[in-house]
């Protein structure tokens, strides 16, 4: 009706806050999205309460973030570096799980990756794995995953990853069975989506 989308960004205080996989293909729209998510959640949370972890392989569309107070210096484009940070941010959730830091939810992680296949390509199955585990468990103890791609596949957002991700975006995908896999729901047309 012209007025536009609105999309309401959750506290990221919030216990119940849920991790998220968004998937799109080139010139959909989900680096932008992606983007004024992050800021989104940036802007609403102070950073001694939220720190932001970007991969990003790219390396193009989330450089301005670099400097941000909750961000730090460094935004993550190699592959070795992501595949670090990805299991930093799970070694914070093991050693939070093992003190039993019931406190850690206000002490919040947000890891984003984007471009999971050009991570994926590259990797041994650690990066999937720790990924996994993230999902299943880092919400409880303060941790959000944030995961975007081009492709929506099963080869890149296994169901064992898209079973624990609440938050599902489907933006323009190229194909009816992208489109149902990524949404969870028979019928999804976000293959008919315009660009």
């Amino acid at each position: 009706d012209g007025r536009g989308l609105q999309l309401g960004i959750a506290d990221l205080l919030d216990s119940n806050e849920f991790s998220a996989v968004i998937g799109g293909a080139s010139g959909s729209g989900k680096s932008q999205l992606s983007l004024m998510i992050l800021l989104t959640a940036m802007l609403n949370t102070s950073p001694d309460r939220l720190s932001v972890i970007v991969c990003d392989p790219k390396n193009k569309d989330f450089r301005p973030l670099a400097g941000a107070a909750h961000v730090g210096p460094k935004i993550y484009t190699e592959v070795d570096e992501c595949k670090a940070a990805i299991l930093a941010v799970l070694a914070e959730m093991d050693r939070r799980v093992k003190a039993g830091d019931d406190s850690a939810a206000y002490r919040r992680i947000m890891l984003y990756v984007d471009e999971l296949p050009d991570l994926m390509d590259q990797d041994d199955g650690t990066i999937e794995a720790a990924l996994i585990r993230l999902a299943q468990k880092g919400r409880a103890w303060g941790i959000n995953i944030f995961i975007a791609a081009q492709k929506a596949t099963k080869e890149v957002f296994s169901t064992r990853l898209l079973d624990n991700m609440a938050w599902r975006m489907a933006l323009r995908v190229t194909s009816f069975v992208q489109s149902n896999h990524l949404s969870g729901q028979d019928g999804c047309l976000a293959h008919k989506l315009p660009g």
